[in-house]
């Protein structure tokens, strides 16, 4: 029971620290913005700030989804200690997509490159049709607690604009790791590849 109730705060301090970082993500791309949080195996959905375009993403408040289809949950998986890693991995890997990674094999080689430069991708693997660049955030011991993400229709994203993204994403996740005192352990300066 006390360790839900820390949970709980820690969520609430999380969602705190993060707005301010989340609202300019929104403000810059107008792209619908997610915070999520590890919860057991699945990655939880504990604020979004929705894009005001007609066609859009949107994600709920409170929604668990699987961590090898989203980039929020891939951002996490890969940067969770390897003995919890291959436990998700070993789970079954729900197919949600024609995109979506169910070979083991290649989600550790996706954790592979995501550990390299800080950023993990959804190219249509959670739902047909999107796109969305997400990045883990740390806690004060280093261990990855959640992640931020921009979401947005596949129609969207030409080259420079998914350099100009998932370079935000990765930057806002650096500012909310700062700002809740935890450690960014990737190289804050490593050349981000779009692919």
């Amino acid at each position: 029971l006390i360790l839900l109730g820390q949970q709980a705060l820690e969520t609430i301090d999380l969602r705190a620290q993060a707005r301010p970082v989340l609202e300019d993500l929104h403000a810059r791309f107008n792209e619908t913005v997610n915070l999520g949080i590890l919860a057991g195996s699945l990655i939880s959905y504990v604020d979004m700030i929705e894009s005001d375009q007609g066609l859009r993403m949107a994600a709920r408040v409170g929604v668990t989804e699987h961590m090898h289809s989203t980039a929020l949950g891939k951002a996490v998986l890969s940067f969770l200690p390897k003995d919890e890693q291959e436990d998700v991995l070993a789970r079954a890997l729900p197919r949600r997509t024609e995109r979506t990674l169910t070979d083991p094999a290649l989600l550790r080689e996706e954790i592979a490159k995501i550990r390299r430069t800080g950023i993990a991708e959804d190219r249509g693997e959670n739902e047909d049709g999107a796109r969305c660049f997400g990045a883990p955030i740390f806690n004060h011991q280093g261990r990855v607690i959640g992640a931020v993400s921009v979401s947005s229709p596949e129609s969207r994203f030409d080259d420079d604009r998914l350099i100009q993204v998932s370079g935000a994403v990765r930057d806002a996740a650096i500012a909310i790791t700062t700002s809740i005192g935890g450690t960014w352990p990737i190289e804050k300066d490593c050349q981000i590849c779009a692919s």
